[in-house]
C-alpha cells in the first residue's frame, strides 16, 4: 500500500520524508502541472465538491468565487476555468482537486508524495513505477490537467532530482541549482532597484535573510547534508 504524504506535514515535512526514504527505492518519477492554478476546470471541480457538500447555500457561494469577472485594459472578462491566486480559499480548492489522483495512487506499491501540484512518485521496481504513471496519466486527463514537460523527469535513484526546491542525490541533501538561479536573479534585481532609491532599501537584505532562513529550514534534521 502507498504511503502518502500530502500538505499535512509542510514542505519541510515533506523534504524530510522524502530524504529518509531515499534509500529504499529504485526508481522516481518526478512532475507537476502545468499552470495548475489556471487549468483547474470549474464544473469538474464543482461535481466533486457535491461529494462532500450536501450544502446548496455552500455549493453556491463557491460557484460564484469561481465564477468571476475581471478588468484587463479597460476590458471585462468572465472568467469560466481556473481559480483566483490571491484568496484564501484557493490553496484548499487547489488541494482537494488533486484528491482522486491521492486516492487512487494510494492503492498502489509506491512511496506516493504531493504538496499542493508537485508530484513525487518512488518505486522499487520499473513495473510498479510504470502502473503508477499510466494512472496518473488518466486521471490527468479526466481531470483536464497537463504534465509540465520541462519539470517531468523519470529516472534511478542514483540521478537524483530536484523536489520542492532542494536536490536529493545518494550524497544527500543540496539545494537545487535552478533555486540558487532564481535567487541570484532575484537578488540582483533587487540590488539594481535598491541603487535607484535616494536613500536605499532595506529589501534586498530582508530577501536574503528570508532566503537563508528558508534554504536553512530544509538541513534542520540533517546536519550532515
Amino acid at each position: 500500500m502507498t504511503e502518502f504524504k500530502s500538505v499535512d506535514g509542510g514542505l519541510k515535512g515533506a523534504v524530510n520524508e522524502v530524504l529518509k526514504d531515499y534509500p529504499q527505492y529504485r526508481f522516481f518519477c518526478k512532475t507537476d502541472v502545468k499552470s495548475y492554478y489556471d487549468s483547474i476546470d470549474h464544473y469538474t471541480l464543482l461535481m466533486k465538491l457535491h461529494t462532500y457538500i450536501r450544502d446548496r447555500e455552500v455549493i453556491c457561494y463557491i460557484w460564484q468565487f469561481l465564477n468571476r469577472c475581471i478588468e484587463w485594459g479597460g476590458l471585462y472578462w468572465d472568467v469560466k476555468q481556473g481559480i483566483s491566486r490571491g484568496s484564501s480559499l484557493s490553496p484548499l480548492l487547489g488541494a482537494f482537486y488533486l484528491l482522486d489522483l491521492d486516492q487512487r495512487l494510494e492503492k498502489l506499491h509506491v512511496k506516493y508524495f504531493r504538496y499542493m501540484d508537485d508530484i513525487l512518485i518512488l518505486s522499487s521496481t520499473r513495473h510498479k513505477l510504470r502502473k503508477a504513471i499510466r494512472v496518473l496519466n488518466q486521471t490527468f486527463n479526466e481531470m483536464k490537467l497537463e504534465k509540465h514537460s520541462d519539470k517531468t523527469v523519470i529516472g534511478r535513484m542514483e540521478r537524483g532530482f530536484d523536489f520542492l526546491g532542494y536536490h536529493f542525490s545518494p550524497e544527500g541533501l543540496s539545494v537545487a541549482e535552478n533555486t540558487i538561479e532564481k535567487f541570484h536573479a532575484r537578488a540582483v534585481r533587487l540590488y539594481e532597484q535598491e541603487q535607484e532609491e535616494p536613500c536605499g532599501s532595506p529589501l534586498l537584505g530582508l530577501y536574503v535573510q528570508r532566503w537563508m532562513s528558508w534554504a536553512r529550514g530544509g538541513f534542520d534534521n540533517h546536519p550532515g547534508c
